[in-house]
């Protein structure tokens, strides 16, 4: 039953498929893979197998959004165009690559439409992009197939709370802005614990800061310029409270793993960003495309950022985090 849109990669997994319900093997069937413990089944759909059947409608309205998102970017995303990479960006973006060994197994999740994946494949590693909403990774396999990149990968969708695979899979896990958006972040780090093998990686890229949430979003509430006036929202960012040091730490410990580096993202830059994303909220539809953050100042507030995440106390206090961890 093979297929997954991948390279060379689905038939290695295939093997380590386990459910998620009994944890006990996966094996082919008609239309998908089957459980002949507990007769759960999981279809393929369009080569993407779908490993998650909650009837849940959080997840499904998460599924919903994000798939849309992939396939059509909203406003509340389009916005953020207006601001470019500078060297502090790639520089941290790049960073948690240094820790990965040589030809990783990855397992990638909350992936949206494959960007980080197809870095990840750039760099030689191979990779499972998945994402819970299905359109999401036929997106993501698309756009990996187009890139004609010689690797091993596969797309899947699945449930980052049930992850369906066996002990000691994975090289490293890979999550990028997607575990603020999670509710049970204890059944991701259980699954992540197992399925990550003992000295394997686990990156968070991007997870922004529990400040935020209890300060900037209530503010934004009463000034009327949350993200829900752009239209539908995601109901997992409208439940994100985001992280603080101590809890970033606590869920590397619950994945069985120890912080490499906790390191903050985003201080000034961070501010000048959410500042012009506000004001294009405000401004009415032909007014918003005049907003523009010119570059010297993002490349000027981003060398004043390298300087204050050495500066005690309010090195705690980033716009989002970034962290590597080794499983013990």
């Amino acid at each position: 039953m093979t297929h997954w849109l991948g390279n060379k990669l689905p038939e290695i997994l295939e093997s380590s498929l386990i459910c998620t319900k009994c944890r006990e093997k996966l094996i082919p069937a008609e239309n998908g893979y089957a459980c002949h413990q507990c007769g759960q089944h999981f279809k393929v759909k369009e080569g993407i197998p779908v490993f998650w059947n909650s009837p849940d409608s959080f997840k499904q309205s998460e599924a919903d959004f994000y798939g849309q998102e992939a396939k059509a970017p909203s406003l509340a995303s389009l916005c953020r165009n207006f601001y470019r990479p500078t060297a502090y960006d790639r520089d941290l973006y790049r960073m948690p690559f240094g820790h990965l060994k040589k030809q990783s197994l990855i397992l990638s999740l909350g992936g949206g439409d494959g960007r980080h994946g197809l870095e990840l494949l750039r760099e030689g590693h191979s990779v499972l992009e998945s994402d819970l909403a299905p359109a999401s990774a036929a997106v993501a396999g698309k756009k990996i197939q187009e890139s004609n990149i010689d690797g091993s990968w596969a797309v899947a969708a699945i449930d980052a709370e049930d992850i369906p695979f066996a002990p000691d899979t994975f090289d490293a896990v890979y999550i990028c802005a997607a575990l603020h958006q999670i509710p049970d972040q204890k059944a991701v780090a259980a699954g992540i614990r197992r399925c990550l093998k003992p000295g394997g990686k686990l990156i968070l890229a991007s997870e922004p800061a529990s400040w935020f949430y209890k300060v900037i979003r209530p503010m934004a509430q009463i000034m009327g310029i949350r993200a829900g006036q752009l239209g539908q929202q995601s109901v997992g960012d409208e439940a994100n409270r985001g992280f603080s040091h101590r809890e970033i730490a606590g869920f590397i410990n619950d994945c069985g793993a120890r912080p490499t580096v906790i390191k903050p993202k985003f201080y000034l830059t961070g501010a000048l960003y959410q500042a012009t994303e506000a004001f294009f909220r405000l401004l009415p539809p032909g007014k918003r495309e005049k907003i523009s953050i010119r570059q010297w100042e993002t490349e000027l507030l981003t060398r004043l950022d390298r300087i204050i995440e050495y500066i005690p106390v309010i090195r705690r206090f980033p716009f989002w985090w970034i962290a590597v961890a080794e499983k013990k």
